[in-house]
């Protein structure tokens, strides 16, 4: 379940223009794939033009994320309050996004990832997994800035009701651009205009 929603997320941060990208280098990996059965008599050729082409199909989701993560819409972050207030359950959370990019940034997403706490050496190693496969518990904030290269912005943030006092938690601050649906909404204001 979680990583569907992963990829749901993935997929509808991606800008148009990200999409046309992503969509001629998998058909690139496509026609090595190709390549490599019309070519099978030469067995070389055909494993290494099947191999490069499963290379690129495989890698680039990761490729594509990386690049719109770490160069596009790269982000630091400042955390200034992180906590849960001492006398009722609420989170808070007080945090500086600077954008460090080279691309304005549309909005951010903010998740709390609650973990599992470990107290015997098995329990360390099977909740570091359990957490990376699905953390005990996920909090996710949609904030709508406008931040463009160079600019900072501070956001805050609280959870009512907070049950998860004594757990350890990881906090992920992910940025993006324009999405294909803020693109889908603008082409239709511009219709409805005209």
């Amino acid at each position: 379940m979680q990583l569907l929603h992963s990829i749901v997320t993935f997929i509808t941060t991606l800008s148009l223009l990200e999409i046309v990208v992503y969509i001629i280098i998998f058909t690139v990996g496509a026609c090595f794939v190709l390549l490599a059965f019309l070519v099978f008599r030469y067995k070389t050729l055909a494993i290494l033009s099947f191999i490069v082409g499963l290379a690129i199909i495989i890698l680039l989701p990761f490729g594509m994320r990386y690049f719109m993560q770490e160069r596009l819409y790269k982000v630091e972050t400042t955390i200034s309050k992180d906590s849960v207030l001492q006398y009722v359950n609420t989170y808070f959370l007080d945090a500086k996004v600077s954008n460090v990019g080279i691309e304005n940034i549309n909005y951010c997403d903010v998740g709390i990832h609650i973990l599992r706490p470990s107290s015997t050496q098995f329990g360390f190693y099977k909740g570091k997994v359990l957490d990376f496969l699905r953390p005990l518990a996920i909090f996710n904030e949609r904030f709508n800035m406008d931040l463009k290269v160079g600019e900072s912005e501070n956001i805050t943030l609280q959870l009512n009701n907070f049950r998860y006092r004594d757990f350890p938690r990881k906090v992920y601050v992910q940025c993006h651009g324009v999405n294909i649906q803020g693109q889908l909404k603008e082409v239709k204001q511009k219709v409805k205009g005209l």
